[in-house]
């Protein structure tokens, strides 16, 4: 019996899929594979790329399919419509258009792809094709073999590579494409995987180190404060803020963040051969500028339940908050190579400095 040989774990989370992978499993996002892969982004445990080809690639196989399938369908029903004559049991012919069924499976599976799993899409159209020619005419895969005219998977693997150049990232290739494969063979930040099935068997497994030390080193690193610093401040506007204080009718309407005050908790989410994913609580200080109305010499009316005489003001508060942060770190000089929040929302409540007034006075 041959010993099962243990998977080697992935070297980036970074995930391209050919369209062969697509067509092989039907487009079926329900397919187990596809299914598996889809816990596998949720944990982020892989991203998702795709090319803008890749989706009309897709789009073009599936009128394909379901073209073939009306036509056999039509040739089905035409054996039926010789034994209606004879027999009262037989189904009404069914009346289906090509067209808006494969449009509607498209739009579906394009919508999980892009939205549900949120797929990092590259613009592989838009790229000069001098840049490609150039590869073309020095023999590069996949134009390396005589007669190649790859040209749809060398735009998409040149769209790759500037995403890999731009983000300092590795990134597999899933393919069993020839020409294909023989480019992600010959690119220095791709790596090829065969199937899907081998990326799924080493998305689970995890190297052997020892993790809190590696989120140690991670933390400690030199020069990580202040990548963090960056982080933050890059984020500030994408933080949303709920303000329930005292302040009477009040709303903010410009925010900003400040400084660092400790990171206060980490553990690690996801580990490979070059790069480790971490979840952070980073307590950082927000400014928030709050208008309210403030009723200091206002008057009330019990009446009609309403505060008369009232004038707008703001101030500005200061608040520490819990960020919540998922980063991915290069193992070799602990660069951060992309983050995200994973919580947007929090309620600025009393207790952080405002102005100290009885907020109006009952007349």
């Amino acid at each position: 019996m041959n010993k099962q040989v243990r998977p080697k774990p992935l070297e980036t989370r970074h995930v391209f899929l050919d369209t062969q992978v697509y067509r092989r499993l039907h487009h079926n996002v329900s397919n187990p594979a596809l299914s598996t892969l889809a816990r596998h982004i949720a944990d982020r445990a892989v991203v998702l790329h795709i090319t803008d080809i890749t989706l009309l690639e897709i789009r073009r196989q599936i009128a394909e399919d379901v073209a073939a399938k009306a036509r056999d369908l039509a040739t089905i029903e035409k054996s039926f419509r010789r034994w209606r004559h004879t027999s009262k049991g037989l189904p009404e012919p069914a009346s289906i258009d090509p067209a808006v069924i494969a449009a509607d499976l498209f739009r579906q599976l394009a919508k999980t792809i892009v939205e549900d799993w949120a797929a990092i899409v590259h613009r592989a159209q838009e790229l000069p094709a001098s840049m490609i020619f150039a590869d073309y005419f020095a023999r590069s895969p996949p134009f390396d073999q005589d007669g190649s005219k790859e040209f749809p998977d060398a735009f998409m693997v040149k769209a790759l590579e500037q995403w890999c150049s731009s983000n300092g990232a590795l990134l597999h290739v899933v393919t069993q494409d020839a020409a294909m494969s023989r480019a992600a063979d010959s690119s220095a930040p791709l790596r090829h995987i065969a199937t899907l099935e081998e990326l799924l068997s080493r998305a689970s497994v995890q190297p052997d180190v020892d993790l809190e030390a590696v989120a140690d080193a991670v933390v400690a690193a030199p020069g990580f404060d202040g990548a963090l610093e960056m982080l933050v401040e890059d984020i500030g506007d994408e933080l949303i803020f709920d303000y329930r204080g005292d302040l009477p009718e009040a709303e903010i309407v410009d925010q900003s963040t400040g400084a660092i005050e400790a990171v206060t908790d980490y553990s690690i989410a996801w580990v490979g051969t070059k790069s480790v994913c971490m979840i952070l609580t980073v307590v950082t200080e927000i400014l928030v500028d709050v208008q309210y109305e403030d009723r200091s010499l206002a008057m009330y009316d019990r009446e009609d339940d309403r505060w008369f005489g009232g004038e707008t003001a703001s101030t500005e508060l200061s608040t520490k908050v819990p960020l919540e942060l998922f980063v991915e770190v290069e193992l070799d000089s602990f660069r951060v190579i992309s983050s995200e929040l994973l919580r947007t929302d929090y309620v600025i409540a009393e207790g952080y400095g405002w102005p100290e007034h009885d907020n109006g006075v009952t007349r």
